[in-house]
């Protein structure tokens, strides 16, 4: 039988909190998303001063990176 590493919340906390403090560290309002293999969110964090549409974006984002072999900032919005 074939098993495979999965995140757990312990993981998914600790990925947001680095991601909050490096874009805090470079004043960026952006929303993070965390997500599965299978383009599931496991977490969502959206900083002070980011506009609510943002959220929907860092899920889509997520997402698009099951199909795609590259970072997505390539593709941010300005």
């Amino acid at each position: 039988m074939k098993t495979k590493p999965v995140l757990g919340l312990t993981d998914v906390n600790l990925i947001l909190d680095a991601a909050q403090k490096e874009a805090d560290a470079n004043g960026w309002p952006v929303t993070i998303a965390v997500a599965d293999d299978g383009g599931h969110v496991l977490g969502l964090r959206r900083l002070d001063a980011t506009a609510p549409f943002t959220a929907h974006v860092a899920m889509e984002k997520a997402l698009s990176l099951i199909h795609i072999s590259e970072p997505t900032r390539r593709y941010a919005i300005s």
